[in-house]
């Protein structure tokens, strides 16, 4: 099945952009280990988000699985797919997030201390 890859980088914008990455493994360098990525955008003033299914294209979710590995979707970032993934979140205090996450091997409820929004927050091209 192809896949759709996606070339990102982050710019100054009205958005926050969330990004989270889970390490299994040694370290990237050895050959059992992986790291998974979720990038999204949220609005500056947002207090929750709900993200499952084809929300995810409405806040730009890039999902990237970078292994030394040969499998045809690993190390590129694509689309989060439709089934089976979601992340949502409570915004507790400014820097302060209660996050739920199931999407790939990124499977955790936490709370999650974030950095404070800048003026000039990055958002996703």
């Amino acid at each position: 099945m192809p896949f759709t890859y996606y070339e990102y980088q982050l710019a100054a914008g009205s958005k926050q952009v969330v990004e989270i990455r889970y390490l299994h493994g040694d370290t990237i360098f050895t050959d059992g280990s992986t790291v998974e990525a979720l990038v999204f955008e949220l609005a500056d003033t947002a207090t929750a988000f709900n993200l499952q299914g084809r929300s995810f294209d409405h806040h730009n979710a890039l999902y990237e699985r970078s292994c030394l590995c040969v499998t045809p979707e690993a190390n590129k970032a694509r689309r989060v797919p439709d089934s089976g993934n979601s992340i949502s979140g409570q915004r507790l205090t400014p820097t302060q997030w209660r996050i739920q996450c199931a999407v790939g091997a990124i499977d955790f409820t936490d709370t999650l201390q974030v950095a404070q929004p800048s003026p000039e927050a990055p958002t996703l091209m």
